[in-house]
């Protein structure tokens, strides 16, 4: 008795555990879908052989209503990896790559605030609306003839 019920569990674990792997397989990609996905990238980008590419999950679009949305991510080695959104079309036929930009916010904001000009030498009024930044390495002889040619200028 003891047996036979062990048995009927195990065969109810097994059948939703192969129910649970076919629900996360039907999320990825197919590996053909993928390869058409790393062969058009690789085209379209010029990325070389040797660059590791990984087509992630599709998942369904919140603003396009036709279309779902993968992630493609592009392992250049040496900590260099960038990852990428692309939408593609529910037929799988057609992919698309669009950059969505916020116009509330400044794109200069960010760039401008890493820059620390605090104790530095200035010349000119500090509510100017064009501040340029210049960085020189007076040991480097280049630099040091720049200064030397344009400071003289700046001053006049």
């Amino acid at each position: 008795m003891l047996r036979r019920f062990l048995v009927i569990l195990i065969r109810r674990l097994l059948v939703v555990l192969i129910l649970i792997c076919l629900g996360c397989v039907a999320q990825a990609p197919s590996s053909d879908l993928a390869r058409k996905i790393e062969r058009h990238v690789r085209a379209y980008y010029s990325i070389p052989a040797e660059v590791h590419i990984v087509v992630g999950p599709v998942t369904s679009s919140a603003d396009w209503p036709n279309y779902d949305a993968l992630s493609v991510t592009i392992d250049g080695g040496q900590g260099k990896k960038s990852d990428y959104k692309f939408l593609i079309a529910k037929d799988r036929n057609t992919m698309v790559r669009m950059v969505k930009f916020d116009l509330t916010k400044d794109p200069f904001a960010d760039v401008m605030s890493k820059i620390n000009t605090a104790g530095r030498p200035s010349r000119g009024a500090k509510s100017a609306k064009v501040v340029l930044v210049n960085f020189d390495d007076f040991e480097c002889p280049f630099c040091s003839r720049m200064h030397q040619t344009l400071f003289p200028e700046l001053l006049k």
